[in-house]
């Protein structure tokens, strides 16, 4: 009897603590109506952390509570109360853009687009990027999107992006900064070529064979096939080397380029990407140079208005020259375009003979501007001095040293040269 009275008077000291029971519970939110339902639940989140339920935010496919089980599920029912609501009220259209169009809204990661969401109230998906996001893993050596594109009023577009021309996507053909012996030295050159295999180099020799083995001129464009590449073709543009005191290095800069262009448009490509022409290896200055690539790419949109060409990317690895060309495609060039025409036309005369020079080493170098150099200071002798009769047998003629033109002995075919 004693046990008994003492287990109850215990019983009855002791405090009945109440049983806590906490959740988690997921609330789906599809991305395309994610602002609005943020917008208008924020009352009800703010009143949740007063209640100590604890919101995941983060996760891009819905909403995560933690909470009391009972604080929880009535805040989840009205959450989705919200989500229905405005699943019914919202209008969803689709547009289908071109590819000039889409570039513009992906310019500077949607800056376009965010602005036109915020002044209107709405949202803009790219269908595009969000399937590319759900099937692709990131690649990190991937090229950075459009840094700049503007457009005409002919839908005629010029990007400028940061990248790899090998790995440039969506394009018909690329553009070589190539030399006029077609011979892969260095530079953007040389990684197309490595790029491209052994049948682009043959089909190289083969152009120069076909030319009497004569260099291509400088301001002038080639095709060949693209190889191993994923183009069309590529198109190599013969720049020119630049010297402060060279005039020709500006108008044929800007004929290379024109000539490019042309090339694309008779073969009835529709984009075409191209770097820097002559910026690295051939020493022009950066500036000039990314002027004149652009005022050539505008030209040609000018006098080709109703073009096959629609883009042109204009795409480096550099960004001091990604950003040189992102300030240039800006501005207004057409009054610079109008009173060039002596750059527009400007064309170099034929080589009348095939040069090489021999240096000490005995290295035969077989090089157009030398070959001009050599060719000038022939055409030079021949007029200044006079001869009576001029052997064609003569296959050899020691000069002084001129210019950069080292001591050498010159090997020609005066063919075709006047007497």
């Amino acid at each position: 009897m004693t046990d008994d009275i003492k287990e109850a008077l215990l019983s009855l000291g002791e405090e009945k603590k109440p049983r806590v029971n906490r959740i988690s519970e997921f609330i789906p939110i599809q991305p395309n109506i994610r602002r609005f339902v943020n917008q208008t639940i924020s009352p009800l989140l703010d009143e949740a952390k007063t209640q100590k339920v604890f919101v995941e935010s983060k996760n891009p496919t819905g909403l995560i509570l933690h909470g009391l089980s009972d604080i929880v599920m009535k805040l989840k029912q009205k959450i989705n109360s919200i989500i229905n609501e405005i699943k019914q009220n919202i209008t969803t259209s689709h547009l289908q853009l071109s590819s000039t169009e889409s570039d513009l809204f992906r310019v500077d990661a949607y800056k376009l687009a965010k602005s036109i969401e915020r002044e209107t109230n709405t949202i803009i998906r790219d269908i595009a990027a969000d399937k590319a996001s759900s099937t692709l893993k990131t690649n990190e050596n991937d090229t950075s999107p459009a840094i700049t594109v503007v457009v005409n009023s002919r839908g005629q577009a010029i990007a400028v992006e940061k990248g790899d021309i090998t790995k440039v996507k969506n394009v018909d053909v690329i553009v070589n900064a190539a030399n006029g012996t077609l011979y892969h030295a260095g530079g953007v050159d040389k990684e197309i070529a490595d790029a491209a295999g052994p049948a682009l180099d043959q089909e190289c020799r083969q152009i120069i064979a076909k030319n009497g083995g004569l260099p291509i001129s400088a301001g002038k464009a080639v095709k060949t096939t693209a190889g191993n590449l994923p183009f069309k073709c590529v198109i190599h543009a013969i720049g020119p080397q630049y010297n402060d005191d060279d005039q020709q290095a500006r108008p044929l800069l800007f004929s290379s380029v024109l000539s490019s262009l042309r090339l694309a448009e008779c073969e009835s490509y529709t984009s075409v990407a191209l770097p820097a022409i002559s910026s690295k290896t051939y020493g022009f200055p950066l500036e000039d140079c990314t002027n004149f690539v652009v005022r050539a790419v505008k030209q040609f949109f000018a006098d080709y208005p109703q073009s096959h060409v629609k883009k042109v990317i204009l795409l480096d690895m550099d960004d001091a020259a990604c950003n040189s060309f992102a300030r240039e495609v800006v501005i207004d060039h057409r009054n610079a375009l109008i009173e060039d025409d002596d750059i527009i036309n400007y064309e170099l005369s034929p080589l009348t003979a095939k040069w090489c020079w021999q240096d000490d080493n005995g290295d035969k170098i077989n090089d157009e501007n030398h070959a001009r150099q050599i060719e000038a200071a022939s055409q030079h002798y021949l007029k200044t001095f006079c001869m009576p009769t001029w052997d064609s047998r003569i296959s050899l003629i020691r000069l002084s040293p001129t210019g950069h033109l080292p001591m050498a002995k010159v090997h020609c075919n005066f063919a075709n040269m006047p007497r």
